[in-house]
């Protein structure tokens, strides 16, 4: 069988300097105002922290300069609980970013707030929502927030049309054990005030997730993405994407809650030695020979177990 580029790409990642990145990732609080039950953040509840705007334009322009040209925001946390989102979202358009997005659970995904990223050229949001009706929400969520985000998504498509038509909603629900036949209920609440909704399944997560693979709250992760069987790896994203934590650093996974994936401080180091560190070329070996020790997050995730872990 023949190989793709990215396939290629990939592939020849394990050689001294690795392809350049695809997109970033930030991470511009470590905060999040909702507990929802497919996700990681509710177990770790870490004390809160931000990213500074210099820093993120600093990062910006070292990814544009690495031949970047997407950027977003959001790693396990919620986009919306920093301040600096909306200037996030012009610097990065100033500087000459092609596709710029986040996601967001929605709450506090007001009109005034909306109105500005919308100006300052946001070019799609996605809306995590997890259930189809107010009562399982409150328990996928841990907020009575339902109704509230469903009229913010219904607000945001009107201000898209008057402000940047040309711009994309998306909704996300996560399927699991407590909500899985309510994507359809979703999907007819909302099919006309957004561009897709997808429907997808709630997994171990990062490998944070372990009772709940067991309980059956959410699903076993497949061993392998059939998308890079040939090169032999199951998760593309240090390969393809840079993550930057709401400390200043660059973890190989972007829901690295416990900062156990850290492989450079970018306080410290350039962005291009930090994608090229040793440990970072080391996750990458690890993921191309499929021989992941048991000790690093991505055992956990890739194998659904539940073994000690060490930082890399």
């Amino acid at each position: 069988m023949e190989c793709s580029n990215d396939e290629l790409r990939f592939a020849k990642a394990i050689e001294d300097v690795a392809p350049p990145p695809h997109d970033i990732l930030f991470g511009l609080t470590n905060s999040c105002n909702h507990r929802c039950i497919f996700c990681q953040y509710r177990r770790a509840i870490p004390k809160p922290t931000h990213l500074s705007i210099e820093k993120v334009i600093d990062c910006l322009k070292q990814a544009y300069e690495l031949g970047v040209r997407e950027c977003g925001f959001g790693l396990i946390d919620e986009p919306f609980m920093s301040e600096i989102l909306e200037d996030c979202i012009l610097q990065a358009k100033k500087i000459g970013f092609e596709y710029v997005w986040f996601n967001t659970n929605g709450a506090l995904a007001i009109k005034s707030r909306m109105e500005k990223l919308f100006i300052n050229g946001l070019n799609s949001i996605k809306f995590s929502i997890g259930a189809g009706i107010a009562e399982t929400y409150k328990k996928i969520h841990g907020k009575n927030d339902f109704d509230k985000v469903i009229q913010n998504v219904k607000d945001c498509s009107v201000l898209r049309k008057q402000i940047n038509p040309n711009a994309k909603i998306f909704v996300s629900f996560a399927e699991n054990s407590m909500n899985k036949s309510e994507g359809v209920i979703l999907e007819n609440l909302l099919r006309d005030f957004v561009d897709k909704i997808y429907i997808v399944k709630a997994v171990n997560q990062g490998g944070g997730m372990y009772d709940e693979v067991n309980n059956g709250i959410v699903y076993k992760e497949e061993k392998l993405w059939s998308r890079y069987k040939i090169i032999n790896t199951i998760c593309p994203y240090p390969f393809k994407r840079i993550n930057i934590t709401a400390h200043g650093y660059l973890s190989a996974c972007c829901v690295d809650m416990k900062n156990e994936l850290i492989v450079a401080d970018l306080n410290k180091i350039s962005l291009a030695e930090a994608w090229n560190s040793e440990k970072m070329q080391r996750i990458r070996t690890y993921l191309l020979n499929n021989n992941m020790p048991q000790n690093v997050k991505c055992y956990n995730c890739i194998n659904n177990t539940n073994h000690e872990i060490l930082p890399i």
